[in-house]
């Protein structure tokens, strides 16, 4: 494809950023809007605890899709607001676990609710098949571009 025939708007990469941006900041508005102080990407990483409590920083980094130091600076402000707590694990004294406290615990009933609402009015234009195989064709693209990128 030649420079002066591409359109930003016409690539599908492009096209699945700003969905997942517009779908981002809409949550975040929600969350807002029910008086709940945590971003998007601090409900991921709250999802992964939710998930399996005492994961390693550099394991939250992994499953979540962000860098150490941001993992770090999301870790430090959930610890602020009495969300997560670190313990230093037993067998490697560099290495800390995260945990949930009782009120990072009692969040996921306070934010499910939210998030589940957002995500049906996001999908509401999709029939549950168009659901499943948009799904669908998002994992195998993934799996193909991580393949690409480990034959590298």
């Amino acid at each position: 494809m030649s420079d002066s025939l591409f359109s930003l708007d016409d690539s599908a990469g492009y096209a699945i950023y700003r969905t997942g941006k517009a779908m981002k900041f809409e949550l975040r508005r929600s969350f807002r809007m029910a008086g709940m102080d945590v971003t998007s990407e601090q409900w991921a990483l709250l999802c992964r605890l939710w998930e399996q409590e005492g994961r390693s920083q550099k394991e939250l980094a992994e499953c979540s899709f962000k860098d150490t130091a941001n993992i770090t600076r999301m870790i430090d402000v959930l610890e602020g607001k009495g969300i997560v707590y670190r313990e230093r694990d037993a067998n490697d004294r560099r290495t800390y676990r995260i945990y949930l406290t009782e009120e990072g615990r009692r969040l996921k009933d306070k934010l499910m609710p939210i998030f589940a609402k957002e995500s049906e009015q996001a999908f509401s234009c999709l029939t549950a098949q168009e659901q499943e195989q948009l799904l669908s064709l998002l994992n195998r693209l993934y799996t193909h571009v991580c393949y690409l990128r480990d034959k590298r």
